[in-house]
Formats: C-alpha cells, structure tokens, sequence
C-alpha cells in the first residue's frame, strides 16, 4: 500500500488516507519437507510441525505422518524459523517469547519461489515445552 510492503504486518484503513493497493498473488510458493525424529533418532507421529516467517508473525503448521514426514506448501519467499513441537501447550506454540526459549532447537531456512527444501527436525518434548511455559510465567 503506498509503495510499502504489508507482509505479515495489517493494514489500517482508519486514517483515511488514500492510496493505491497492489495484492500480488503468485502460483510460485515454496515448499518444505522433511521428517520429525526423536532423540534416538526414530520417526515421530503426530508431531505439531509449525513454520514462522521471520519478518512478521504469521505462521503455518502441519502434523507429521505416521512415517514422521510432514509437507508445508504455498510459502511465500523468505527466510523462516521451523519448529517440531510434541503437544500444541495450550497454544503457547503462538508466543514468540515462548519460541525464542527453543531458537537452539528450532531450523533457520531461507526459500525462494518455487524453491522445495527437504530438513529433518528434532522433536521438541512437552517436558521441555511445560519447563520453558514455567520459565515464562
């Protein structure tokens, strides 16, 4: 809007300024794969996998398979932080103080257009989750 890019930020319509808006839409996204793996090394079920762009808070999440495998399509290019989570906690999941607890255990990854990224997550317990939420409290 006005030249500026509103990505993962809202717009406010309220002041009355006017302008021009452009929405690009684009058939072009990402996708990123991989498997979610305990800490012996096996394939986890059920796993709460969640994608977060870094420039804003929108984010996207999907539950691995019984092979441990998830798939998140439709990304938008730019540089995101994945998480593998173990139980939602009451959506503690959504706090990005709560994240920051787990940067160390979470994978940086850049995508371009049409760009397919492949990763293996490590499982982030809900021992550990239920520690950190402590932590926060």
């Amino acid at each position: 809007m006005g030249g500026q890019e509103l990505k993962g930020r809202e717009l406010d319509l309220t002041s009355g300024n006017g302008g021009e808006m452009e929405i690009v839409l684009s058939p072009n996204g990402a996708e990123v794969t991989g498997t979610v793996r305990d800490g012996d090394g096996k394939a986890v079920a059920g796993a709460i996998v969640q994608i977060v762009d870094k420039d804003g808070p929108s984010d996207k999440t999907a539950n691995s398979d019984q092979n441990g495998s998830f798939d998140l399509k439709g990304l938008a290019p730019g540089e995101y932080q994945v998480f593998a989570w173990q139980d939602r906690g009451e959506e503690t999941i959504s706090d990005p103080d709560f994240r920051k607890s787990f940067d160390g255990s979470s994978l940086s990854i850049r995508v371009a257009e049409k760009s397919r990224e492949n990763v293996d997550l490590s499982l982030i317990t809900k021992d550990a989750m239920d520690a950190a939420a402590a932590k926060l409290q």
